[in-house]
């Protein structure tokens, strides 16, 4: 049995501090849900773009009314986030905003809002989901779920000592932004030529793909044969597992050529394996296109008008047709240089933005659960 550290109590929740209390959600909270009133999107596009429009996942829109005037919690009601968490389920809002019928409205009560936020955020919710096909959390189970409750000081403590890593952590989102769009705007004047580099100013050609590269469908393997260890598997979406063997030894521009991801361009590691659900454009033999310029231009260049197929949209071998600009190869090898720099910045930023969301989860962890006290 676990020892029970001194100042602290066992409770149906686990180990708390012995002034923490444990309620269920609805005694600290009235829920609005009767209030929603869900909108579909041909009614939000007739609406002038003035008040927030939240769903399960966060605001989603804009339209010119609202519902709700005040400080509360929205907690996502349905959908696969419920469960897989690939982005936040809790949040707080403040203000006039219109709620559809996709998250639950909270009004806390006698419970500080962004502490509720945060405690609603860290919860798993396997087990209060009542969902097959789409996983769901009724309102009646929701107001049943027991949380741990501090004193309010200690909440307010709490809150505003997890609120300063949010700031940190919505700054680098937005320098991360910033940093996209300031790519965005150099890959457009330099792959143009509205803007050339000193020491460059020979007419470009342009070129169908196919005339500068040997494109085609690799041999597709099952999952079944993935191993835990060995070369990197990739598909339509990337990374998608581990081979024992591969057949790229250097790295490859792949094209996602089946299913949703149509047309997304992914840049492989050196001895890998690409399946048939990727279209390469291998170059490695090229002496008038370079890869890395190549793939910085494909990898904003939009590919919709090449899918095909209605049930399981395709990119077949017309890909070939493809037309690139050919600027000489010295003047493609500085352009790629220029923006595999940036990437490598936002790269940096984003694996900083990464650490600081994992130390912000391991603090919430930590202070709602009560082993680290704040100090009130």
């Amino acid at each position: 049995m676990t020892t029970i550290p001194k100042g602290y109590k066992r409770t149906e929740i686990g180990i708390l501090p012995e002034n923490w209390e444990v309620v269920r959600l609805g005694e600290v909270t009235e829920c609005l849900d009767h209030k929603r009133i869900p909108l579909n999107e041909s009614q939000r596009a007739r609406c002038e773009k003035i008040f927030p429009y939240y769903g399960a996942s966060g605001m989603i829109d804009y339209v010119d009314d609202y519902i709700f005037d005040e400080k509360l919690v929205l907690l996502g009601e349905d959908g696969a986030n419920i469960i897989d968490r690939s982005t936040r389920l809790a949040f707080c809002v403040e203000g006039k905003i219109w709620v559809n019928n996709h998250a639950h409205v909270l009004r806390p009560k006698g419970i500080n809002q962004y502490f509720l936020a945060e405690i609603l955020e860290i919860l798993k919710y396997d087990k209060y989901n009542t969902g097959t096909a789409q996983p769901k959390l009724k309102q009646e189970i929701v107001s049943r779920i027991q949380i741990p409750l501090p004193p309010l000081a200690e909440q307010e403590k709490i809150a505003e000592i997890l609120s300063t890593w949010d700031t940190q952590i919505q700054n680098l989102q937005s320098l991360i932004t910033e940093k996209k769009n300031l790519k965005k705007g150099l890959y457009q004047a330099l792959l143009s030529a509205k803007i050339r580099l000193a020491g460059f100013n020979e007419a470009w050609e342009v070129v169908q793909l196919g005339e500068v590269a040997k494109i085609y469908q690799p041999q597709t393997i099952k999952q079944t044969n993935f191993s835990k260890e060995g070369f990197l598997v990739y598909g339509a979406n990337g990374v998608i597992g581990k081979y024992h063997s591969f057949n790229h030894e250097k790295e490859q521009i792949a094209i996602a050529c089946r299913g949703n991801t149509c047309g997304s361009v992914h840049f492989t590691k050196p001895y890998s394996w690409i399946t048939g659900n990727a279209m390469v454009i291998n170059l490695d033999n090229s002496k008038q296109l370079n890869k890395f310029y190549a793939y910085q231009k494909l990898a904003m260049d939009n590919f919709d008008y090449l899918i095909t197929g209605s049930g399981q949209p395709q990119i077949t071998s017309d890909i070939k047709n493809h037309k690139i600009p050919l600027p000489p190869l010295a003047e493609q090898e500085k352009i790629a240089e220029i923006l595999s720099e940036a990437d490598r910045e936002i790269l940096f930023l984003e694996q900083k933005l990464e650490s600081l969301k994992s130390q912000k989860k391991g603090l919430m962890q930590k202070l709602l659960s009560g082993k680290v006290r704040s100090e009130v």
